[in-house]
């Protein structure tokens, strides 16, 4: 079995997906097989244990958005092991998660945040330029830590990344931002590492001077939080943030899909979804009448 579960992960990784989808997946499998009776082979697998198992998952709390990537996980491995028309999970059903908003910053949040961070200390001059990027660019968590000193070009404004799929993306920021940067590079050159190459480094904590990790990246975003009184703030809202307030502010939708590095505008679209309701305000009949 884990011979097979091997194979399946390389050949993922043939296909061009992404680590963090290949780790999901890999998760999924191995939750099922430590599931299933002992040394059950692949094709003794049958649906109705796999029904039970995804019923056993709901009852302990799973949602459909989990159901949803445990299936797509399952039907990519049985298609690999046994074949699509053998699969026992061909022909179950996949839950459709309902949607709902996902967070966005609102201008005056978003204003908060940049504005109320404590800069007297490295921590929070390496903050500022961390989330002035991430704002400006809508770089994700696993870019935003790759980001190397020589990625970095703070006189046009730009910066080369490495985006899904592994090719060369290009980010845009401002002035503004270039300035919050240079500021921490400043601040860098006593905070890192000689051999560190990457642009944001750990201040503290157990691995200080060394690159930015994921997992830190969210400590931060919890103590900001804190810091600026939001309930939950996460590294990926900043990229929802990024396109909400790139459209409210006008920018074209094909010019902020190539700046986001989106492959379609539907995914766009997913994304501008908080362009919230309230923006109707100043286009309503009721205060434009009583002002004639």
């Amino acid at each position: 079995m884990q011979i097979t579960i091997q194979n399946w992960l390389n050949e993922l990784k043939v296909q061009g997906l992404s680590d963090e989808t290949i780790r999901a997946y890999e998760w999924q499998i191995q939750k099922l097989v430590a599931a299933l009776p002992q040394k059950t082979p692949i094709k003794k697998i049958k649906r109705k244990m796999i029904v039970t198992y995804l019923a056993e998952r709901r009852e302990t709390g799973w949602g459909d958005s989990t159901r949803k990537l445990a299936l797509n996980a399952m039907r990519s491995f049985f298609k690999y092991a046994v074949g699509e028309t053998k699969s026992p999970v061909r022909d179950i059903p996949i839950p459709r998660p309902k949607k709902k908003l996902k967070r966005t910053l609102t201008e005056r949040q978003a204003y908060d945040v940049l504005t109320l961070l404590d800069t007297s200390s490295p921590t929070g001059v390496r903050n500022l330029a961390l989330l002035t990027i991430m704002l400006d660019t809508g770089l994700r968590a696993k870019e935003i830590c790759a980001i190397r000193l020589d990625q970095l070009d703070l006189e046009s404004g730009t910066l080369i990344v490495k985006i899904k799929g592994g090719d060369d993306g290009i980010a845009v920021f401002t002035d503004y931002t270039a300035n919050c940067v240079r500021m921490w590079l400043a601040v860098r050159e006593t905070s890192a590492m000689k051999d560190v190459k990457t642009l944001f480094v750990s201040i503290g904590g157990n691995t200080p001077g060394q690159s930015l990790t994921k997992e830190g990246l969210k400590c931060i975003f919890r103590a900001i939080a804190r810091q600026v009184g939001l309930e939950k703030f996460s590294p990926h809202d900043m990229r929802r943030s990024f396109a909400t307030l790139a459209t409210i502010f006008g920018a074209p939708t094909e010019l902020l899909r190539i700046a986001g590095r989106w492959n379609d505008l539907d995914t766009l679209i997913r994304y501008t979804q908080a362009v919230r309701a309230v923006e109707i305000k100043k286009y309503l009949p009721v205060q434009k009448l009583m002002e004639i």
